[in-house]
């Protein structure tokens, strides 16, 4: 027996009604932590008022073209009806300046009858370690001298735990 022609394709038929949706996947683990950005600009002031006749400043300032941050110190006339301008000193050129210095403090020591105090300023850097230098106060002429006196290591450092202690300092 032979086996016919094969006939002719029929016609479609009508799409089906669509299936209901599929349950949703698990979450995905968290990825891993992204790295910690740049510590953003320090700046910050402090100041101190001796006997009404000057005013003292310390100032922190963000860097300038990529450079550390800026510290100075400045002194105000106060003798006068109206107060006169602060003077400013950079203090960042000078010796062993920390280059990551972010927050500031200022404060005069003088003793009896002292003409001329000594001014003592602070830094302490992004790490927690502090340093300091010092600037004369010229009483005579409301200004401050501060030569190239170098930034130096406060001995003792602030230490976790420490209790009138902190980490010793060698030279």
């Amino acid at each position: 027996m032979a086996t016919g022609a094969t006939g002719a394709t029929g016609p479609s038929g009508e799409n089906g009604t669509p299936g209901a949706t599929g349950a949703t996947g698990a979450t995905g683990p968290t990825g891993a932590t992204g790295a910690t950005g740049p510590v953003g600009p320090c700046t910050e002031i402090d100041a101190s008022q001796d006997s009404n006749n000057f005013e003292l400043r310390a100032a922190l300032t963000p860097p300038v073209m990529g450079g550390p941050n800026r510290t100075y110190a400045g002194i105000r006339d106060l003798t006068t009806a109206t107060p006169g301008p602060f003077l400013w000193t950079d203090l960042t050129g000078h010796p062993n300046y920390p280059q990551n210095a972010c927050g500031i403090s200022i404060a005069q020591h003088a003793q009896g009858n002292q003409v001329e105090g000594d001014l003592r300023i602070d830094v302490i850097t992004t790490t927690g370690a502090i340093y300091e230098t010092t600037c004369a106060v010229v009483t005579s002429d409301r200004t401050l001298n501060c030569g190239n006196n170098a930034w130096t290591l406060v001995n003792r450092q602030p230490a976790p735990g420490a209790v009138n202690g902190g980490t010793i300092i060698m030279p």
